[in-house]
């Protein structure tokens, strides 16, 4: 609990690592081809602190596949 990582700095990361973004209403999804790994969350504010989690998740998939 009290993480402090906003969404924007997530979100800039998984870009930053080569997932491609695609925004709904309800959801905003990140998708990287070459491992077909797939993350979908809420629709978080860019300032939003990212719940735990999801970091975990986030985490747990990329250090799998490292």
């Amino acid at each position: 609990m009290g993480n402090r990582i906003k969404f924007r700095e997530l979100r800039q990361l998984l870009l930053d690592i080569g997932f491609k973004e695609a925004s709904l209403p309800k959801e905003t999804a990140f998708h990287h081809r070459p491992s077909d790994t797939l993350f979908v969350f809420r629709p978080y504010r860019p300032d939003d602190p990212v719940a735990d989690y999801n970091l975990m998740e986030v985490k747990d998939i990329l250090m799998r596949d490292t």
